[in-house]
């Protein structure tokens, strides 16, 4: 095992999932390197998930441990509690129904010290259920697309990087008016601020584990309104050229709806066309809109050549 100083600390907030937060730690406890520090945040949990961590500290001694309660509901409020008690120079956010192959860590920590000017560290993760199982999800960062890889490839989804700490409570930290999405909006943000980003290849080494009490578990229909929440949020911080994004997204997501539920997207999709002036633009986000509305999967790819168009 490789013994690191403490340059990361990885921030785990959990509510309500003792079994799958025992299944996490049981991945950070195989981790092959040590030397980094972890914050585990109880987020008003009812069952044992504050006992599981404080039982898995007792069992980890090389590993420090520090146990949180955050009352505020939310898992942006717990993140934020999280991060303002890291002191490590980086920040690791990690979902508690996701898994770390054992080297994850082992090799961001040494990217981080053979990097030393980079503020932003991502690396690719996969997808264990649903139709995506086992699809390699990356990390996008090309300078031209990288907008476009935010919106619709998930670029700064939480398990997908760290981040320089400093970098995080520059950017403002998690939103906490957001009910979904907020990966997107702090990314957005993050993004912004022009972060110089290095990109580890290789397998994935974080499995990605949508469960029944996640949001992939709810309809699209019922989402709708937390996501326009949330595209709203993003829209002012994009470039002003970029922010025609967000509503290519929506009629994405009004897709899904209409697919789900036969007239659950088509009156959205047809005010949000017209209010659209350009000409362009709305048979753009039509086509997306079609696309998905027939249950089709992967039009971002098939879209993102045409992206000049927008």
């Amino acid at each position: 095992m490789m013994n690191d100083s403490a340059d990361l600390t990885v921030v785990i907030p959990v509510h309500n999932r003792e079994r799958l937060l025992a299944e996490c730690l049981a991945s950070v406890a195989a981790q092959t390197a040590r030397g980094f520090r972890l914050i585990v945040v109880d987020n008003s949990s009812t069952d044992r998930s504050r006992a599981v961590a404080e039982d898995w500290g007792r069992r980890h001694l090389d590993i420090p441990l520090v146990v949180l309660d955050e009352p505020r509901p939310g898992c942006a409020a717990a993140r934020n509690c999280g991060l303002a008690a890291v002191d490590t120079p980086w920040t690791l956010f990690f979902d508690s129904d996701d898994l770390m192959h054992p080297d994850h860590l082992r090799r961001v920590i040494a990217a981080i010290r053979r990097m030393p000017g980079t503020e932003v560290i991502g690396w690719p993760s996969a997808m264990s259920r649903g139709p995506d199982a086992g699809r390699r999800h990356e990390f996008a960062d090309r300078p031209r697309s990288r907008w476009w890889d935010l919106m619709f490839a998930g670029t700064f989804s939480t398990q997908r990087y760290c981040a320089r700490t400093a970098l995080f409570r520059a950017a403002g930290g998690w939103n906490e008016g957001l009910a979904i999405w907020e990966d997107l909006e702090l990314g957005a943000r993050i993004l912004a601020r022009r972060p110089r980003v290095r990109v580890l290849d290789g397998r994935p080494t974080v499995l990605v584990r949508h469960t029944a009490v996640s949001v992939t578990g709810e309809s699209y229909r019922a989402m709708l309104p937390r996501i326009e929440a949330s595209l709203e949020a993003v829209r002012p911080v994009m470039p002003a050229e970029k922010a025609v994004y967000c509503d290519v997204r929506r009629a994405i997501m009004y897709g899904y709806a209409e697919y789900e539920s036969p007239g659950a997207g088509r009156a959205l999709m047809n005010a949000l066309a017209g209010r659209t002036p350009s000409v362009r633009h709305r048979a753009f986000m039509r086509a997306a809109y079609a696309f998905y509305s027939c249950g089709l999967r992967g039009g971002a790819r098939i879209l993102k050549p045409l992206r000049f168009l927008l």
